[in-house]
């Protein structure tokens, strides 16, 4: 028997879809009547997602919420399809028009800008986009953009007059299953957990903590979040290779003094000499080119900046994850070749932490 895909139309409205299952917040006539960015669809659940003239009603954050809500119930490879104004197209159709056509016909021409408001709350556009802009906020989330380009209004008037983009929910890295499993163990990897943690206590008790910090694979974010619970005045970008991790991150720790990337260490996306400290904990045995991942980190750091960092002394866990294992000197070794000057090291716990200060 052939398997029956779960596809949802958010934002249906009116418009019923055949295959589809038609959702709309307002309109009582959809199949069901439920947010959009609030699905009560299980995690990694749904094989398809299509909205049409809905996000540019959302509100910049509720947007952003609903990507990341989509991207939850999707599946892997699931399909993500977005049609909507493309308000470059008409703001330029609008500027050269004449006044009658700006103003006139009942507002009917600015309405195309901010939407017609006269018929409720859920008409009026509180979001616009171009193409680069959609494709950009889309990718940001974590989706892989297969395509995106002008496209025609439904009604066919205008032929570029819509955005129609594509993309997929990606397949997940080793870095994301390695998350996705560790975080099955709720206990081990609750806030508590990270609180009482012998690296998280000698952290939050270094002398790094002021201007813009950089977290060096931040994981979830749990550190991150306490650091800056208890440092009121700085600024924490955390950084992972993990997408699941950030995303994570970005919905359990939102805070206006946090930020979380999903990048390479070894090539990460912040300008030269950014950051005023960073730390990197349990990262570096990790991490098969060390002289490259302290080159950038060099590169981010500003001059005289300090790097705080862990490693399990001796492979003492015997984890088979770890590329490389480190004594003290050993350690002190690697940092001092890549131009760190190691203010202080020490070992407890099985655990060597290190302060480093670019030279």
């Amino acid at each position: 028997m052939e398997e029956t895909l779960l596809k949802l139309h958010l934002g249906c409205g009116p418009r019923h879809l055949n295959g589809y299952v038609n959702i709309d917040k307002y309109h009582p006539s959809a199949d069901r009547v439920m947010d959009a960015s609030k699905l009560d669809y299980s995690d990694n659940s749904v094989d398809e997602i299509f909205t049409s003239h809905m996000v540019e009603h959302m509100r910049f954050p509720d947007f952003l919420k609903a990507l990341q809500e989509w991207k939850r119930v999707l599946k892997e490879n699931g399909t993500l399809i977005i049609r909507c104004p493309n308000f470059e197209k008409h703001l330029l159709d609008w500027l050269n028009a004449d006044y009658n056509k700006r103003w006139g016909e009942n507002n009917k021409g600015i309405n195309n800008i901010i939407g017609f408001q006269g018929k409720g709350s859920g008409y009026i556009n509180r979001n616009l986009f171009s193409v680069k802009r959609l494709k950009s906020l889309v990718k940001q989330e974590g989706f892989e953009v297969l395509e995106a380009h002008p496209y025609s209004t439904r009604n066919k008037t205008i032929p570029d007059g819509d955005i129609l983009l594509r993309a997929k929910k990606p397949e997940l890295s080793q870095f994301d299953k390695n998350w996705q499993e560790a975080l099955k163990d709720r206990k081990r990897f609750s806030l508590k957990w990270y609180k009482n943690h012998p690296i998280t206590k000698n952290l939050l008790s270094n002398d790094i903590w002021q201007g813009k910090i950089v977290d060096l694979g931040c994981g979830i974010g749990s550190r991150a979040f306490l650091a800056q619970e208890k440092y009121r005045k700085v600024k924490i970008a955390g950084i992972d290779a993990s997408q699941y991790a950030i995303d994570y991150a970005k919905k359990h720790f939102e805070s206006p003094r946090l930020e979380f990337v999903c990048a390479n260490l070894l090539n990460t996306p912040f300008k030269d000499n950014y950051f005023d400290n960073a730390y990197m904990l349990a990262v570096i045995e990790h991490i098969l080119d060390i002289n490259s991942l302290l080159k950038e980190m060099e590169r981010i750091l500003k001059s005289s900046s300090k790097l705080f960092l862990s490693t399990t002394e001796k492979n003492y866990h015997s984890d088979p994850s770890h590329i490389h294992i480190f004594t003290k000197d050993s350690l002190q070794e690697i940092l001092e070749s890549n131009n760190f000057k190691v203010l202080q090291i020490y070992v407890k716990e099985h655990i060597i932490f290190a302060l480093a200060k670019v030279i």
